[in-house]
């Protein structure tokens, strides 16, 4: 077993070759990457016995609104969890922790650190750790009745921008401070990043339509206008009715300011002016 701090400068992508075809992509990410050269395997023990209750997967990009919709679905008292337990810092780090070995110690680990009675668990994850799991074998042998969630923005270029803005401050929720540095509008970061949250968007899209499934959509301008009823429909189609939102809960805030208007209006103007040139 790999000690952590060696483990981060190290890997390259590889292929995989006799497994399910869950992308056409069909490379490693970095985090499957990290975490199969720490635990020599992340394949799932045959034995093992699968988890005897749901599981909610929110798959989601950087900025897309999913911290809020992960605080409304907690303040509920009907869903728990909702953190990023699949980034590969944060399962090295547990990892070290509590010697796990295995991943599947891990993952037993943070799924019973969640287990309140009567909760839906909920998983945050990028498309290319959900698509870990499918490798593993962590869904379906382990993770079985999945209820899926996407969230994302209507809105890319905002989204990139706010990217971009949290990127530099280092402030990716309204209750952490900002890093004390200036941040600046750079044309060419938020062209790279709406590239990137849209390659995302067709990887996700990619993923869900090759394993059929049709998850419940959440669009961020739209859950925002209302998020209590969103929830209430969202929970719904998991059997889950008659919600109270504990207003204690609910500290998240929108972080949209002055910068965000002026950078939309600097890239729009810089990118005419690239077109024409």
């Amino acid at each position: 077993m790999l000690g952590v701090k060696g483990l981060l400068s190290r890997l390259r992508p590889n292929n995989i070759e006799g497994q399910p075809v869950i992308t056409a992509a069909g490379e490693k990410s970095l985090h499957e990457e990290k975490l199969e050269h720490y635990f020599s395997t992340l394949q799932m023990p045959a034995d093992l016995a699968g988890l005897d209750r749901p599981v909610c997967i929110m798959v989601f990009t950087n900025r897309s609104g999913s911290n809020v919709l992960a605080e409304y679905l907690r303040a509920s008292h009907r869903f728990t969890g909702f953190v990023e337990s699949l980034n590969f810092r944060r399962v090295l780090k547990y990892a070290e922790q509590y010697q796990f070995s295995e991943f599947h110690e891990y993952l037993q680990w943070q799924v019973s650190g969640l287990a309140a009675e009567g909760k839906i668990i909920g998983i945050k994850a990028s498309v290319e750790q959900a698509i870990m799991l499918y490798r593993c074998g962590a869904i379906p042998h382990y993770f079985s009745n999945i209820h899926w969630l996407m969230v994302q923005r209507n809105d890319v270029l905002s989204q990139a921008i706010s990217f971009s803005i949290a990127a530099q401050s280092k402030q990716w929720t309204s209750d952490q401070a900002a890093a004390p540095r200036e941040v600046i509008y750079n044309f060419d970061d938020i062209t790279g990043r709406v590239k990137q949250l849209s390659a995302a968007y067709s990887r996700m899209n990619e993923f869900f339509a090759l394993n059929d499934i049709r998850p419940q959509r959440v669009i961020y301008e739209d859950f925002i206008s209302d998020p209590k009823q969103h929830v209430r429909q969202i929970a719904a189609t998991m059997g889950l009715t008659d919600l109270e939102f504990d207003e204690a809960l609910l500290k998240l805030s929108a972080q949209r300011d002055a910068r965000n208007g002026d950078f939309r209006e600097r890239f729009i103007e810089d990118y005419g002016r690239s077109r024409q040139a």
